[in-house]
């Protein structure tokens, strides 16, 4: 097979990659903590680990505010910080993270006043879809006009998903709100280090088709 063959066959598999990956309205979304960071660049993690609890939660809250962002909640009955194990939520690193307490009712965790502008954003949600109410989905809206559908209800107690985005074609993520109706746990939140050249994303793709092209030649090799 030629090489120009086998960069048609890499640059259809980045192109498929672009659609699996969800590109939408401007920002692509991932599952994969390692995709995502790939394809992110340098970032800052919020772990929580910083913040105190006592007795397997601290006072119950509304707002917080970390080094990088701000959190504030609205909706259910707010969160606290958990430093162990509670109602199927669980820290993903450290001892530390955020648990949700839920009525039922739509709640949403409200990201906002980063420090430095952003273009990724990422994070563990444990325990979603086996409380609360069973019709309302996990979502995520940016800047208040993208929306962006999570999951649907229904995995087991003490579930584990990673969700991130990235924004495209010169976006800027300056808002971030996470809703559902069920009583959720978040840690390792992450964003990008300022805005990044346009390079990273595209040495992922890139990095992608030069594994293409390896593995076309192995096996015709």
């Amino acid at each position: 097979m030629s090489h120009s063959h086998h960069w048609a066959i890499a640059f259809a598999v980045v192109f498929l990659f672009c659609f699996t990956q969800k590109a939408q309205a401007g920002f692509i979304t991932f599952d994969n903590e390692n995709d995502f960071l790939s394809a992110a660049g340098p970032v800052l993690v919020e772990s929580f680990e910083s913040f105190s609890s006592i007795a397997g939660q601290s006072q119950v809250r509304s707002s917080l505010s970390t080094t990088n962002f701000e959190i504030n909640h609205f909706g259910g009955s707010n969160f606290f910080v958990a430093d162990e194990p509670l109602f199927g939520g669980f820290a993903t690193d450290g001892i530390h993270y955020l648990e949700e307490v839920s009525t039922g009712s739509p709640n949403t965790f409200h990201f906002h006043s980063f420090q430095e502008p952003i273009t990724a954003f990422g994070l563990f949600i444990t325990d979603f879809g086996d409380f609360g109410n069973q019709s309302v989905p996990l979502e995520m809206t940016i800047n208040d006009s993208t929306t962006l559908f999570i999951a649907n209800p229904g995995d087991p107690d003490g579930s584990i998903r990673y969700f991130g985005v990235i924004a495209t074609g010169g976006e800027i993520i300056t808002d971030v709100k996470l809703t559902n109706a069920d009583a959720l746990a978040l840690d390792e939140v992450s964003i990008s280090a300022g805005v990044p050249e346009p390079s990273g994303i595209l040495m992922f793709f890139f990095a992608l088709v030069l594994g293409t092209v390896r593995f076309s030649r192995l096996r015709l090799g």
